[in-house]
């Protein structure tokens, strides 16, 4: 599942993804997730597009409404890295590339 150093910024780059495809609600959720460290651990992924995770957490939260975005950040902000893991593997999953 990768270091967990780096769970945090495969996290929001998932979050990036979803946002772009309009799963917003899912989104807001693993923004909130990997916006925690873990330890000051440095990743050894690069790093991530500060403007990017921005931009893609105000279409969030523009999409969603401000109650809607806090309620899911909420939620992200209470999962334990585990579970956001598997939310983040269960939701990966559901994503098509290219055509169907």
């Amino acid at each position: 599942q990768g270091r967990p150093s780096e769970l945090p910024q495969l996290l929001r780059t998932l979050a990036r993804a979803l946002a772009g495809l309009g799963q917003h609600e899912d989104a807001a959720r693993l923004f909130a997730a990997g916006a925690r460290s873990i330890g000051g651990a440095k990743s050894t992924l690069p790093p991530d597009d500060p403007a990017a995770v921005v931009a893609a957490t105000d279409a969030c939260r523009l999409a969603l409404g401000d109650a809607a975005f806090d309620r899911q950040w909420q939620q992200g902000s209470a999962l334990a890295l585990e579970r956001a893991v598997d939310d983040a593997l269960r939701l990966a999953s559901t994503i098509r590339l290219g055509p169907s």
